[in-house]
């Protein structure tokens, strides 16, 4: 009988833990939401960089599953608007780096999103369908390149791609800006 309580109270202690620990795993995998009234659109997350997300900032940075990563480099350090500031880096770490401080509507920035946006793995999260509301979930802390997936809006639809955005994750809400 001793060892059957004891089996219970094993048992009762491990469900509680789950049970405690599961905001937790929730709080682990950040969403990605897009505002967006157009209703057809289906957005593709590409993580550029993994990490571990605390307090808004990403630390222990390495190359995320969205990229190719050494073709990533190598086209960063050869674009004429950003490759200074990539011609010492050799790791994600130092891509991220070198980042740090550019304005997110800046020709840099827009440099740099272009530069990623060719230099995309097949991995990829897709957003749930919706109007007014997509959301890409379950996704590794991060840093992400999000866009309209490629041929998704009709021709005779009277929309246009979004253009490309980044965004680094804990929970994330951007609205789109149209690019024809």
């Amino acid at each position: 009988m001793k060892i059957l309580k004891r089996a219970l109270a094993t048992m009762l202690s491990l469900v509680m833990l789950l049970v405690f620990a599961l905001p937790a795993f929730a709080e682990d995998t950040p969403t990605i939401t897009i505002s967006n009234d157009a209703a057809g659109h289906t957005y593709e997350a590409y993580q550029i960089f993994t990490g571990d997300f605390s307090d808004g900032v990403l630390s222990n940075v390495a190359w995320g599953s969205g990229v190719n990563n050494s073709d990533l480099l190598t086209a960063l350090k050869k674009n004429t608007t950003v490759g200074s500031k990539f011609t010492l880096a050799t790791t994600a770490a130092d891509v991220a780096k070198a980042m740090n401080g550019i304005g997110k509507d800046s020709a840099e920035a827009k440099a740099i999103a272009q530069v990623v946006g060719q230099n995309l793995s097949g991995t990829k999260r897709i957003s749930t369908e919706g109007t007014g509301v997509y959301k890409i979930e379950g996704l590794a802390a991060g840093y992400y390149l999000v866009k309209d997936q490629d041929a998704s809006i009709k021709a005779n639809q009277d929309d246009s791609y979004t253009g490309i955005i980044l965004a680094v994750v804990g929970d994330t809400t951007v609205a789109p800006k149209g690019t024809t």
